[in-house]
């Protein structure tokens, strides 16, 4: 009888270790919205204005629209990024810059 409840025990072991192990990728990632660039250096000489683009990329497909928002941070952003990762960026003066587009929406199965 005991060697009928091992077996039994030992099936439903092995069937749960089949059944419990879920690595899918989409498990182990959540989307996280990025710049294509890490680091963008900007430099203006006698222009009184320069555009450029930028755009923001999801790691991984959504199964929904993604809306994503611009602004021009405050410069202490940019201070702790600087303490945090030993670097000596320089913040926009809002006053010196704006954005033509505040908001992006990313749609539903696209990166």
């Amino acid at each position: 009888m005991n060697k009928h409840i091992l077996k039994y025990v030992a099936v439903c072991l092995a069937a749960l270790s089949f059944t419990a192990c879920n690595d899918s990728e989409s498990d182990l990632l959540e989307p996280k919205v990025y710049f294509d660039s890490k680091e963008s250096k900007i430099v203006v000489e006698d222009q009184e204005s320069m555009d450029y683009d930028l755009s923001a990329r999801l790691s991984n497909k959504n199964d929904a629209d993604v809306n994503v928002s611009y602004s021009i941070l405050d410069s202490k952003y940019v201070d702790e990024y600087n303490k945090k990762n030993g670097t000596n960026y320089e913040a926009f003066d809002a006053n010196n810059a704006s954005l033509s587009t505040t908001s992006a929406t990313i749609e539903k199965g696209k990166v």
